[in-house]
């Protein structure tokens, strides 16, 4: 018993003190600087994803340009050029004006992806954000119709 008394009264002294309190600072401080950290790589992430998504669609978008139109083989070279970049291509999704279309016609390259924002998860939230990657251009062939 005489032990549980001392054993409190020096817990007790310890929660009275105010030595402890640069300890708890620095402890809340490091939390901080994580966090910002966090969201700076965050943000990295977003900008290069979007950076190589869109980069990619404008490969495809010349490769379309000369075809007059996206077909199945387009998709597979958007997709090959994520893979190479790091990318999953599974995880993005892609649209593209189809074949055939007459020179000078709009040609259209839509792709986009959700990015988790992992500085979120460390304040137990989930938060994402869409990146939508929109690129243009014209037909450069002319078809004739009748041989």
């Amino acid at each position: 018993m005489r032990f549980n008394n001392a054993m409190r009264h020096k817990v007790e002294q310890l929660l009275r003190r105010e030595d402890g309190d640069s300890h708890v600072s620095i402890l809340i401080y490091s939390l901080i600087v994580i966090f910002f950290l966090f969201l700076g790589l965050s943000i990295w992430q977003y900008t290069e994803a979007k950076s190589t998504i869109n980069s990619a669609a404008n490969e495809v978008l010349q490769v379309m340009k000369v075809q007059n139109g996206a077909n199945a083989q387009t998709r597979q070279q958007f997709n090959d050029l994520l893979v190479r970049s790091g990318m999953d291509p599974s995880t993005v999704t892609f649209q593209a004006t189809p074949q055939t279309v007459q020179r000078g016609d709009l040609l259209e390259i839509k792709a986009s992806k959700v990015v988790d924002i992992y500085a979120a998860k460390i304040l137990g939230l989930t938060f994402t954000l869409p990146i939508n990657v929109k690129v243009t251009g014209l037909a450069h062939k002319l078809i004739r119709e009748g041989g």
